[in-house]
Formats: structure tokens, C-alpha cells, sequence
């Protein structure tokens, strides 16, 4: 199967990838589903394309080849839109800007993988925070966090999702939580929250807004 570089990454992607839109609009069982994906993966396709309005393409593949996950690649919408020339635009003053929005978004997996690695996080403690020149490296900062955490939720056990994570500001806890809820709170529902955020700078920006929950007004002109 013929590779090619894509675009100014470091990925090396099959001339030929799956579609993920048909399995989700025309309804396939799943054992369908899992049967053409993984037909795809043994000839050697390493790209898996999708998005949240495609029905239950998402859900279909994940259940499909979730165990050969890093055998592909799979493409998602939101942050490869064009249009990201005016990293210093906000909406407001007190906002943040596109590109600390952009940023924000993407490094956020990372906060999972802190969740999942430590057992509390000190919000006094000065940290290093990233700065990607340009959206292509915060995409690849959101691959590289995303694949991370990805490992680290398919190796956890029970016993460590249930066990106890701790949020201080120095010596005051504020939250205490099972771990596995603070991950779904504070890292997935926080991302999703941005991401949505990032949706409305695109509208106001008139960059086509890419699909999310469901086809975009941009997607159905």
C-alpha cells in the first residue's frame, strides 16, 4: 500500500483511507463494521476517518478496532480548519486569544495524563506551559497528549480509577475525588466545553465551523 507524508508532519499516511460517514449513516451492524475495518487494517490502510455527526460511526469503530489502535490513524474536524492567521484575535478584551484558546484545547489531554500518573496536582506550583509556533504544532501536541492518555485509560484498572485524586492550592484541598471522576469531569467535559468555545471564535472569525454534534450550518451550504 502506497505511503505519502502528510502535509508538514511526520506522518506517513496510506494513499487510500476508510471513511467512516457510511457505516454510521447507513446504520451496519456492528459485526459488519467490524468485519470491513479490520479488513481495511490487514491490507494495510492506516487511516480512519470520522466525526460525531456520522450517526454511530464513532461508537462502530471504536468497538471495531479499539485493541489496534496504533495501527492507524485516526482524523477527527475540529482544529485543522483554515484560517488560524490571527492567533492574537479575541472576541473581547478579557478573553483569551485564539491561539491561547487553541492552545488550551489541545494540551488538555495532558491533564488526564497527570490525573492518571499522580495523585494530586498543586494549582500554586509554577509550571512550564507550552507554546506551539503554530497550529500545526499544537496538533501535533494534541496527538501526541491524546495517544498518551489513550494507553493509560485502556491499561488502568478498577481499583486505580476508583482510588482517590487530590486538587490543592498549596495546603487547601479543594477537591477530593475518585479518580476516574475527575477525569471524566475535569479533563473530557472541560475539553468538550472548550472545544465548543473554539467553535463560536471559528463562527465569529467566518472560518467554516467544522461538524461536532451534528452537521454544521457550514457543512449544509
Amino acid at each position: 500500500m502506497e505511503r505519502r507524508r502528510l502535509g508538514r508532519t511526520d506522518m506517513e499516511v496510506t494513499a487510500l483511507g476508510f471513511g467512516g460517514s457510511e457505516i454510521g449513516y447507513e446504520g451496519v451492524s456492528q459485526s459488519t463494521a467490524t468485519r470491513l475495518l479490520n479488513a481495511a487494517l490487514d491490507a494495510g490502510l492506516n487511516v480512519i476517518d470520522t466525526a460525531e455527526c456520522y450517526a454511530d460511526s464513532e461508537t462502530l469503530i471504536g468497538r471495531a478496532v479499539s485493541g489496534r489502535r496504533r495501527e492507524f490513524h485516526l482524523f477527527t474536524k475540529v482544529g485543522h480548519a483554515g484560517g488560524w492567521g490571527r492567533d492574537d484575535w479575541r472576541p473581547h478584551e478579557k478573553s483569551r486569544s485564539l491561539g491561547e484558546l487553541a492552545t488550551h484545547v489541545a494540551q488538555l489531554p495532558g491533564f488526564g495524563i497527570l490525573m492518571l500518573t499522580q495523585d494530586e496536582f498543586d494549582g500554586a506550583a509554577s509550571r512550564r506551559q507550552p507554546s506551539p509556533a503554530n497550529n500545526a504544532e499544537r496538533l501535533q501536541m494534541f496527538e501526541s497528549v491524546s495517544g498518551e492518555l489513550r494507553r493509560l485509560v485502556e491499561q488502568m484498572t478498577w481499583e486505580h480509577a476508583r482510588s482517590p485524586w487530590t486538587l490543592r492550592i498549596g495546603q487547601r484541598i479543594v477537591l477530593q475525588k475518585p479518580r476516574a471522576n475527575m477525569v471524566r469531569s475535569a479533563m473530557i467535559t472541560h475539553l468538550a466545553h472548550h472545544r465548543a468555545q473554539l467553535g463560536v471564535y471559528l463562527r465569529l472569525l467566518d472560518v467554516p465551523v467544522p461538524a461536532i454534534y451534528g452537521t454544521s450550518a457550514d457543512e449544509q451550504s
